[in-house]
């Protein structure tokens, strides 16, 4: 098993959880006991170098209680590098659709290019497990609005019950903050 970076200090000593009672000895190199009882809301994943545990299995997303990628409804990414590039996109579930729209402006010859198109239903069931379960993004530390000036990009996730996390950083402040950018990059292709 290859041990994945951690979504809050991207060491790669991570383990996986292993739940109830192994039957026969385990690799502690890629495992870490878990305990006997299996909830909904474990963690899936634990850090030895900052020891914080990630990757929702089901529920207790921001304390909220609500599953983890069956509920999740949609994002907005805006990124500003102000001499460089400008990107907004958002990804939404409208009714039975989910629509992916992004604006992405250039400041120096001024030119915008928009991009709109709908994404299928099961499409959207593998992004939103790659951006749980693969990205960790509801693993981001989560930061207050009065840090927005330090920072050149924000995110919102929006659930189906109105629940909504924010998150803003600065360049690729959080350990996978280049993988979302490519998926992003990916979902619009």
């Amino acid at each position: 098993m290859k041990n994945l970076k951690c979504p809050k200090c991207g060491s790669k000593e991570t383990r996986k959880y292993l739940y109830g009672f192994p039957q026969r000895d385990y690799d502690s190199s890629n495992y870490i006991l878990g305990g006997d009882i299996l909830f909904e809301s474990n963690p899936v994943y634990h850090c030895l170098n900052c020891e914080g545990d990630f990757g929702i299995m089901a529920g207790d997303v921001a304390g909220t209680n609500i599953p983890s990628n069956h509920n999740l409804s949609g994002l907005l990414f805006d990124l500003d590098k102000s001499e460089e590039i400008q990107i907004h996109i958002e990804i939404k579930e409208y009714k039975d659709q989910i629509r992916y729209k992004s604006i992405r402006y250039n400041p120096i010859n001024k030119s915008k290019e928009e991009k709109s198109k709908k994404i299928e239903k099961s499409d959207w069931e593998i992004i939103r497990n790659r951006l749980v379960n693969e990205i960790f993004i509801l693993d981001w530390p989560q930061r207050n609005d009065d840090r927005l000036i330090d920072t050149n990009w924000i995110l919102d996730i929006f659930f189906s019950n109105g629940v909504e996390i924010k998150y803003s950083g600065y360049n690729d402040e959080f350990p996978y903050y280049d993988e979302f950018i490519d998926f992003i990059d990916e979902i619009g292709r």
